[in-house]
Protein backbone atom coordinates (compact mmCIF):
# COMPACT_ATOMS: atom_id res chain seq x y z
CA UNK A 1 0.00 0.00 0.00
CA UNK A 2 1.03 3.50 -0.45
CA UNK A 3 2.02 3.55 2.99
CA UNK A 4 3.91 0.22 3.01
CA UNK A 5 4.45 -1.90 5.79
CA UNK A 6 1.78 -4.76 4.65
CA UNK A 7 3.10 -7.93 3.85
CA UNK A 8 0.85 -10.27 1.15
CA UNK A 9 0.85 -13.77 0.89
CA UNK A 10 -1.04 -14.95 -2.58
CA UNK A 11 -1.34 -18.62 -4.26
CA UNK A 12 0.56 -18.29 -7.05
CA UNK A 13 -1.82 -20.19 -9.08
CA UNK A 14 -4.87 -18.57 -8.50
CA UNK A 15 -3.93 -15.25 -7.61
CA UNK A 16 -6.00 -15.48 -4.18
CA UNK A 17 -4.74 -13.83 -0.87
CA UNK A 18 -3.89 -16.15 1.71
CA UNK A 19 -2.53 -14.18 4.16
CA UNK A 20 -2.21 -10.10 4.99
CA UNK A 21 0.05 -8.70 7.57
CA UNK A 22 0.53 -4.89 8.57
CA UNK A 23 3.41 -4.75 9.98
CA UNK A 24 3.07 -1.20 11.37
CA UNK A 25 0.05 1.02 11.67
CA UNK A 26 -0.38 3.96 9.27
CA UNK A 27 2.10 6.30 8.66
CA UNK A 28 4.14 4.57 11.49
CA UNK A 29 7.31 3.09 9.18
CA UNK A 30 10.14 4.06 7.86
CA UNK A 31 9.60 2.88 4.12
CA UNK A 32 6.20 4.12 2.49
CA UNK A 33 6.60 2.54 -0.40
CA UNK A 34 5.98 -0.71 -1.78
CA UNK A 35 9.12 -2.59 -1.90
CA UNK A 36 10.13 -6.71 -1.80
CA UNK A 37 10.52 -9.26 0.26
CA UNK A 38 13.13 -12.72 0.67
CA UNK A 39 11.90 -15.58 1.81
CA UNK A 40 13.32 -19.04 2.42
CA UNK A 41 11.63 -22.19 3.66
CA UNK A 42 11.09 -21.26 7.03
CA UNK A 43 10.89 -17.64 7.34
CA UNK A 44 9.69 -14.36 5.07
CA UNK A 45 12.06 -11.06 5.62
CA UNK A 46 10.69 -7.51 5.47
CA UNK A 47 13.53 -4.18 5.77
CA UNK A 48 10.85 -1.73 7.30
CA UNK A 49 13.98 1.14 7.72
CA UNK A 50 14.42 1.16 11.45
CA UNK A 51 14.08 -2.42 12.06
CA UNK A 52 13.98 -5.91 10.13
CA UNK A 53 10.75 -8.29 10.17
CA UNK A 54 11.01 -11.89 10.06
CA UNK A 55 7.47 -13.70 9.58
CA UNK A 56 6.61 -16.95 9.86
CA UNK A 57 5.71 -18.79 6.36
CA UNK A 58 1.84 -18.02 7.71
CA UNK A 59 2.21 -13.96 8.26
CA UNK A 60 3.49 -14.33 12.28
CA UNK A 61 5.82 -11.88 13.18
CA UNK A 62 8.22 -14.00 15.10
CA UNK A 63 11.02 -11.54 15.40
CA UNK A 64 12.29 -8.11 14.59
CA UNK A 65 16.18 -6.54 14.78
CA UNK A 66 16.12 -2.92 15.00
CA UNK A 67 18.58 -0.72 12.83
CA UNK A 68 19.99 1.99 15.00
CA UNK A 69 21.78 2.80 11.71
CA UNK A 70 19.01 3.91 10.19
CA UNK A 71 18.86 7.83 9.81
CA UNK A 72 15.85 8.85 7.78
CA UNK A 73 13.77 10.32 10.60
CA UNK A 74 10.15 11.59 10.79
CA UNK A 75 7.20 10.89 8.19
CA UNK A 76 9.10 10.20 4.11
CA UNK A 77 6.57 10.07 1.27
CA UNK A 78 9.92 9.10 -1.39
CA UNK A 79 10.85 6.76 1.22
CA UNK A 80 11.22 3.83 -1.18
CA UNK A 81 13.28 0.35 -0.59
CA UNK A 82 13.86 -0.44 -3.83
CA UNK A 83 15.10 -4.06 -3.73
CA UNK A 84 15.15 -6.77 -0.98
CA UNK A 85 16.72 -8.31 1.83
CA UNK A 86 19.92 -10.50 0.75
CA UNK A 87 20.34 -14.16 2.51
CA UNK A 88 23.04 -16.01 2.21
CA UNK A 89 21.43 -19.12 3.64
CA UNK A 90 23.40 -19.46 6.95
CA UNK A 91 20.94 -17.13 9.02
CA UNK A 92 22.67 -13.64 7.68
CA UNK A 93 20.27 -11.07 6.24
CA UNK A 94 21.96 -8.15 4.11
CA UNK A 95 20.62 -4.53 3.44
CA UNK A 96 20.95 -1.42 2.98
CA UNK A 97 21.59 0.51 6.24
CA UNK A 98 18.93 3.32 4.97
CA UNK A 99 15.58 3.65 2.31
CA UNK A 100 17.46 3.33 -0.74
CA UNK A 101 16.32 4.41 -4.41
CA UNK A 102 17.97 3.09 -7.50
CA UNK A 103 21.29 5.20 -7.72
CA UNK A 104 21.81 6.07 -4.25
CA UNK A 105 25.03 5.41 -2.23
CA UNK A 106 25.09 3.76 1.27
CA UNK A 107 26.81 1.38 3.43
CA UNK A 108 25.40 -2.00 3.94
CA UNK A 109 24.41 -3.67 6.88
CA UNK A 110 24.41 -7.54 8.23
CA UNK A 111 21.53 -9.06 10.36
CA UNK A 112 21.09 -12.54 11.58
CA UNK A 113 18.90 -14.68 13.14
CA UNK A 114 18.35 -14.73 17.07
CA UNK A 115 20.24 -11.41 17.66
CA UNK A 116 19.01 -8.04 18.52
CA UNK A 117 21.67 -6.04 16.89
CA UNK A 118 23.49 -5.43 13.73
CA UNK A 119 26.58 -7.89 13.16
CA UNK A 120 28.14 -5.60 11.15
CA UNK A 121 27.96 -2.18 8.67
CA UNK A 122 30.59 -1.80 6.00
CA UNK A 123 33.32 1.09 5.79
CA UNK A 124 32.45 1.89 1.98
CA UNK A 125 29.61 3.35 0.24
CA UNK A 126 27.72 1.10 -2.30
CA UNK A 127 25.39 1.08 -5.18
CA UNK A 128 23.20 -1.40 -7.15
CA UNK A 129 21.94 -4.43 -6.36
CA UNK A 130 24.70 -7.03 -4.38
CA UNK A 131 24.57 -10.83 -4.39
CA UNK A 132 25.94 -13.32 -2.29
CA UNK A 133 27.65 -16.29 -3.29
CA UNK A 134 29.33 -18.75 -0.83
CA UNK A 135 30.79 -16.89 2.06
CA UNK A 136 30.97 -13.50 -0.37
CA UNK A 137 28.70 -9.98 -0.46
CA UNK A 138 29.87 -9.04 -3.98
CA UNK A 139 28.95 -5.23 -4.26
CA UNK A 140 29.73 -2.30 -6.27
CA UNK A 141 31.48 0.24 -4.33
CA UNK A 142 29.80 3.77 -5.23
CA UNK A 143 31.24 6.29 -7.69
CA UNK A 144 33.43 3.17 -9.29
CA UNK A 145 34.52 0.64 -11.27
CA UNK A 146 34.92 -1.76 -8.22
CA UNK A 147 32.91 -4.56 -6.70
CA UNK A 148 33.94 -5.37 -3.45
CA UNK A 149 34.09 -9.21 -1.98
CA UNK A 150 32.65 -8.57 0.94
CA UNK A 151 33.19 -11.28 3.87
CA UNK A 152 29.71 -12.08 5.14
CA UNK A 153 31.04 -12.72 8.78
CA UNK A 154 32.81 -9.83 9.39
CA UNK A 155 31.97 -7.07 6.76
CA UNK A 156 35.77 -6.76 5.95
CA UNK A 157 37.43 -6.69 2.38
CA UNK A 158 38.35 -10.33 1.06
CA UNK A 159 39.01 -8.77 -2.09
CA UNK A 160 38.21 -6.43 -4.78
CA UNK A 161 37.87 -6.43 -8.58
CA UNK A 162 38.56 -3.39 -10.70
CA UNK A 163 36.77 -4.20 -13.94
CA UNK A 164 38.26 -0.76 -15.59
CA UNK A 165 36.51 1.12 -18.52
CA UNK A 166 34.87 4.66 -18.61
CA UNK A 167 32.03 4.53 -16.73
CA UNK A 168 31.16 3.87 -13.12
CA UNK A 169 29.32 0.14 -12.32
CA UNK A 170 25.40 0.97 -11.33
CA UNK A 171 23.88 -2.68 -12.27
CA UNK A 172 22.57 -5.25 -10.21
CA UNK A 173 25.21 -7.92 -9.27
CA UNK A 174 24.89 -11.39 -11.02
CA UNK A 175 26.92 -14.46 -9.88
CA UNK A 176 27.57 -17.62 -10.60
CA UNK A 177 30.13 -20.52 -9.44
CA UNK A 178 32.35 -19.42 -12.07
CA UNK A 179 32.02 -15.43 -13.50
CA UNK A 180 30.82 -12.09 -12.06
CA UNK A 181 28.70 -10.14 -14.39
CA UNK A 182 28.16 -6.11 -13.98
CA UNK A 183 27.20 -2.87 -15.96
CA UNK A 184 28.19 0.50 -15.81
CA UNK A 185 25.85 2.58 -18.11
CA UNK A 186 27.10 1.27 -21.55
CA UNK A 187 29.03 -1.72 -20.84
CA UNK A 188 28.52 -4.99 -19.41
CA UNK A 189 31.63 -7.01 -18.24
CA UNK A 190 32.30 -10.83 -17.63
CA UNK A 191 35.27 -11.50 -15.10
CA UNK A 192 36.70 -15.44 -14.47
CA UNK A 193 36.67 -15.98 -10.58
CA UNK A 194 38.12 -18.92 -11.03
CA UNK A 195 41.63 -17.92 -11.70
CA UNK A 196 43.38 -15.32 -8.60
CA UNK A 197 43.69 -12.49 -10.65
CA UNK A 198 40.18 -12.69 -11.25
CA UNK A 199 40.93 -11.07 -15.30
CA UNK A 200 37.62 -9.81 -17.65
CA UNK A 201 37.00 -12.36 -19.91
CA UNK A 202 35.18 -10.62 -22.30
CA UNK A 203 32.30 -7.10 -22.30
CA UNK A 204 29.97 -5.91 -24.23
CA UNK A 205 28.77 -2.38 -26.21
CA UNK A 206 25.55 -2.45 -23.68
CA UNK A 207 24.86 -2.26 -20.16
CA UNK A 208 21.96 -2.37 -17.79
CA UNK A 209 20.18 -4.44 -15.46
CA UNK A 210 21.38 -8.19 -15.84
CA UNK A 211 19.41 -12.01 -15.24
CA UNK A 212 20.37 -14.89 -16.78
CA UNK A 213 18.15 -17.06 -18.46
CA UNK A 214 18.00 -20.77 -17.52
CA UNK A 215 18.82 -21.45 -21.29
CA UNK A 216 22.29 -19.81 -20.66
CA UNK A 217 21.34 -16.72 -22.13
CA UNK A 218 22.87 -13.21 -20.68
CA UNK A 219 20.15 -10.69 -20.74
CA UNK A 220 20.30 -7.01 -20.41
CA UNK A 221 17.89 -4.61 -20.20
CA UNK A 222 18.61 -1.38 -21.26
CA UNK A 223 16.93 1.95 -21.81
CA UNK A 224 16.19 1.07 -25.40
CA UNK A 225 15.39 -2.24 -25.31
CA UNK A 226 16.70 -5.90 -24.23
CA UNK A 227 20.10 -7.05 -25.50
CA UNK A 228 20.71 -11.09 -24.75
CA UNK A 229 24.66 -12.96 -24.87
CA UNK A 230 24.62 -16.31 -25.43
CA UNK A 231 26.89 -17.84 -22.11
CA UNK A 232 27.42 -21.38 -23.37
Amino acid sequence: GYYGNVVFDADAVTGNNLWRTDLAGMYTGNVMQGESVAVDQDYVYFFKGGAVYILSRSGVLEQSIQNPLFSHNGLSYSGDYDGAPILDGAGRIFTYTDNFQIGDSLPIAAFALNNDKPLWRTGYSYTGQPAVHGNRLYAIRSSSTIVDLIDVSTGLLAGSINVGGTGNLSSNVVVTNGHLFVSSANTTFAVDLTKSNFPVVWKTSYGGDLAITPDGYMIISTATGLHAVKLK
